[in-house]
């Protein structure tokens, strides 16, 4: 960035200009007469410029408006809320609000700051209302993770414990029902030896056959039942056992999911509570955004969902969009260098560069006649000044070329005929000539002569004054070969200087 104090221009040429209104007034006033008789002096009263070589940085100037090459658009996040609450009643929210506070339009905000405040106060009540529902279900939820625990221990307990201790007690009735049958058997042998000698009865024999029966029904028994309880009574109570866990297990699932679905649905709700807090971003400019269907913002207006609130462009990022005429866009092309000077601040130059040329020209509401001249939008970047605000009006000047050692002429002193440039020659005897030239585009205010000048000769600015034909002497009307392009884009840069 540079402060600017004068514009670039030829040293003698700042001089000779200064000088060439009152020159060119001087010839007015003089009376006509015709060259024969006073032809030298009416020329001594034109104003004239010499043919001169320089280095010509060839520019090109258009107008437009600073923006930001990074604009955010803000918009209202609050959402539609709908739920039922723990006892059973439905409770949400409309998802409009009303602004309650809000930043004046064009403040200069940093990342952070509050841009504007809503009403949450029906998001505060679903936060209430979900916090104590939440405390409720965390209660239960402990409570089932207590059966679910109490199940996986009786399930061990069983397996571990009373499975075990059961089965050691129908062994010992085994054992006893073994003794008993042995104790017995040995009784019905010591019968049987003692009947035939007559110290025991046949009753007491059969008796003792009979008791014998009956131990080994009592042992059969027995063993019966610490089968059936190994086969069937063990898978069966572990099954229960299991049945109970996997249905608290699910139980505790369900409700842990619900909770976490519930903690998530907080967070949601205390977002949008946050949601009713906009800040800026990052660092910015703050602008309104207006919609035609929308209220203006302000204090009490009422906000939804999806409203766009404010434009909050980066001014640590900003850029030129300027419109370039037809005659002139073939010679701008991305990453040329440019100078922008912005209105608001009077001699200050900032280095820029061009970013992009855009191909269809822009569309307008004039776009549809044929001879309307077309604009194309061109995006220059720029470095950051301080106070360099969105909407500034600025003007741009593009280096396209540069020719060393280039013969110029001040683009005044051109005029055109039927497309061809032309200009008048002021002769070292008296008198001027009128000669054909082959110009190309320079600078805003000067040409580039390709052809029909030499360095030193003068010409007349504003050669088309009608005063002038009469100190017109000869008509040179060489043969050059010109780009067409390139003199009609030298014609509108000479116009581009008389309109200024």
């Amino acid at each position: 960035m540079k402060t600017r104090t004068t514009k670039r221009r030829i040293p003698w040429l700042a001089g000779l200009l200064m000088t060439a209104g009152a020159a060119g007034a001087a010839a007015f006033l003089l009376p006509s007469a015709s060259w024969s008789s006073d032809a030298k002096a009416l020329l001594e009263g034109v104003a004239r410029v010499p043919v001169v070589r320089t280095d010509l940085a060839v520019t090109v100037t258009a107008t437009g408006e600073v923006n930001s090459a990074s604009n955010t658009l803000i918009e209202c996040e609050l959402q539609q809320l709908q739920e039922r609450s723990a006892g059973g009643q439905r409770i949400g929210t409309s998802g409009r609000s009303m602004i309650i506070e809000i930043i004046p339009e064009g403040s200069v905000v940093k990342k952070g700051d509050v841009l504007c405040r809503i009403d949450g106060s029906e998001y505060e009540e679903m936060i209430r209302q979900k916090i104590i529902e939440n405390e409720q279900e965390g209660s239960e939820l402990k409570q089932a993770e207590l059966e679910l625990e109490n199940a996986r221990i009786s399930l061990t307990e069983f397996l571990e414990g009373t499975r075990i201790q059961q089965i050691q007690q129908y062994e010992g009735q085994i054992k006893l029902a073994e003794a008993q049958l042995q104790r017995q058997k040995d009784r019905v042998a010591w019968a049987e030896r003692m009947l035939p000698l007559g110290y025991i009865s046949q009753a007491r024999y059969e008796q003792e056959k009979q008791l014998l029966l009956s131990d080994q029904i009592a042992l059969d028994r027995v063993q019966e039942a610490l089968a059936n309880y190994e086969r069937y009574t063990v898978p069966k109570t572990v099954q229960t056992l299991e049945s109970q866990i996997a249905r608290r297990l699910s139980t505790v699932t369900y409700m842990r999911r619900r909770a976490e679905r519930n903690e998530e649905r907080l967070r949601e709700y205390q977002e949008q509570l946050t949601n009713c807090t906009i800040r800026a971003p990052h660092d910015g400019y703050v602008i309104y955004a207006q919609d035609d269907d929308d209220p203006p913002l302000a204090v009490g207006v009422a906000v939804h969902q999806h409203m766009d609130l404010f434009h909050l462009p980066d001014l640590g990022n900003m850029q030129v969009e300027v419109g370039l005429n037809e005659t002139i866009v073939e010679r701008v092309a991305a990453g040329q260098p440019a100078t922008v000077r912005v209105v608001a601040f009077p001699g200050v130059e900032l280095k820029g560069r061009v970013l992009k040329v855009e191909q269809l020209p822009r569309t307008t509401r004039y776009s549809w006649i044929k001879d309307d001249v077309k604009e194309y939008r061109a995006v220059i970047a720029m470095e950051s000044y301080p106070g360099l605000m969105p909407k500034m009006e600025a003007e741009v000047e593009i280096l396209t070329d540069e020719r060393p050692g280039a013969l110029v002429v001040p683009a005044r002193a051109i005029a055109y005929e039927g497309g061809d440039p032309y200009c008048l020659v002021a002769r070292g005897e008296g008198g001027i000539e009128r000669r054909v030239v082959d110009v190309r585009p320079g600078t805003i205010d000067l040409l580039h002569v390709l052809g029909g000048l030499d360095e030193g000769e003068q010409v007349v600015l504003d050669p088309t004054r009608p005063e002038l034909e009469e100190l017109v002497v000869e008509h040179r009307l060489p043969l050059i070969t010109h780009d067409s392009s390139d003199a009609g884009s030298a014609q509108a840069s000479a116009g581009s200087a008389l309109l200024q």
